[in-house]
């Protein structure tokens, strides 16, 4: 049994793997630090940095590169200039409009206000926020993470550029760094938004497996106690990432996990068993994260999805996908969508990373189409959907049946 009183010293630093640590160095983004110097770099010359895209999956170093910059930046600011640097972070993860992001925005500037305003017009809004930043003044960088949040919503990145040419600004120096995992943002913000925009889009491609090891052997030697380490734990940790997203933030969680368990279990080593184990969790985790939130409605098409999986009967079409559909909500009392409306809970599932929409060509009849497929592992989809909904328990484990009788689990 578990107890705090037996727990070992395995772990010296939680903070160091931890998701807001900003490491001394990053050396396997050397190259996309460059850029962002470059980028950065007429501040240190008193004019106003040059606007960023940053893009790349998630957990590739994207926001501590950010961050790593801008500390550096701010302590050359300390040292040298005669104005400050302020440095601004927005994470636009549940905000879905640029008036919600200016409303954050000014949150974060102004301690007076704790909530984001509402009900006020855009222009009073933006009328608010600029008087703001030149009530701040010096050099001003906005960090927006996730903005692709906004969709097509790109008003803010339209204002912000333009603010001095319109004599919104007259002190203050504003650029932005717009952080993004979606790879078609950037071309879909309107021509207006494009035009305005004088920016440096930096891609963050995926770590690889050595590199993720490098990553994680400089974490441990912070983190932990020496020699708690069995051989091929960083490997395996490593291994698990590289396989799946190439994310630095997910080899990092099966280190810590596995090291929180072998602490609290009294182990005096963390071995590849522990990580084992911390991965089939982080795994049910993830998946339990992503579908606790689905609508009854997108539960019912990805368990379609799931058992065309099974079946192995994927990629499959929406005309594929419907009749599968269909049975499914009709064997838990539920009126079924017509075949259009289900179609926008395959995009929606898309968008969530459920499922992976891919389009097709139509060969010689010409046109395209999207096939659908499982995104996510298919024993942890199996048991969450189990889990998670009583009236799907039984779909899920009927499905569950039929993968185990083909050896899929």
């Amino acid at each position: 049994m578990p107890s705090f009183r037996k727990q070992t010293d395995i772990i010296e630093n939680d903070m160091v793997l931890g998701e807001d640590w900003v490491p001394e160095e990053l050396p396997e983004r050397e190259a996309e630090l460059s850029q962002m110097y470059e980028a950065l770099s007429p501040a240190t010359r008193g004019f106003t940095p040059d606007n960023m895209f940053l893009y790349g999956k998630a957990g590739q170093g994207k926001t501590a590169a950010t961050r790593y910059a801008l500390n550096d930046l701010k302590l050359f600011f300390e040292d040298e200039m005669d104005e400050d640097l302020t440095p601004v972070y927005v994470s636009c993860n549940e905000l879905t409009s640029s008036y919600q992001v200016t409303g954050q925005l000014l949150v974060e500037l102004d301690d007076d206000v704790t909530e984001r305003p509402n009900g006020h017009a855009p222009d009073i809004l933006y009328s608010r926020l600029f008087g703001r930043l030149d009530g701040i003044g010096g050099t001003i960088v906005i960090v927006f993470d996730e903005i692709d949040a906004i969709g097509d919503d790109d008003q803010i990145l339209y204002q912000i550029p333009r603010a001095h040419s319109n004599g919104k600004l007259e002190e203050a120096k504003v650029s932005f760094v717009g952080i993004s995992n979606d790879f078609s943002f950037r071309d879909n913000l309107s021509p207006k938004v494009k035009d305005t925009l004088y920016d440096y889009v930096i891609d963050f491609p995926s770590y690889d497996s050595q590199q993720l090891c490098d990553i994680l052997k400089r974490r441990a030697e912070i983190a932990l106690a020496d020699d708690v380490l069995d051989d091929g734990v960083i490997q395996l940790c490593s291994a698990y990432a590289a396989k799946d997203e190439g994310s630095a933030r997910q080899a990092i969680n099966h280190l810590y996990k596995a090291s929180k368990m072998a602490q609290t279990e009294g182990d005096d080593v963390v071995t590849t068993d522990h990580v084992e184990t911390a991965h089939d969790i982080l795994k049910r985790n993830h998946v339990m994260e992503g579908i606790r939130g689905l609508t009854p409605q997108n539960k019912y098409v990805l368990t379609a999805v799931t058992l065309l999986e099974v079946r192995d009967e994927t990629p499959a079409r929406t005309g594929e996908v419907y009749p599968v559909y269909r049975e499914i909500a009709e064997s838990v009392g539920s009126e079924p969508l017509v075949q259009r409306r289900m179609r926008d809970h395959l995009q929606e599932l898309s968008l969530h990373g459920q499922i992976a929409l891919t389009s097709q060509s139509g060969g010689v009849k010409g046109g395209t189409y999207y096939v659908a497929e499982l995104n996510t592992d298919l024993e942890a989809t199996i048991t969450v959907l189990s889990e998670i909904d009583d009236a799907m328990h039984e779909v899920a484990e009927d499905i569950r049946a039929i993968a185990e009788m083909k050896g899929m689990l």
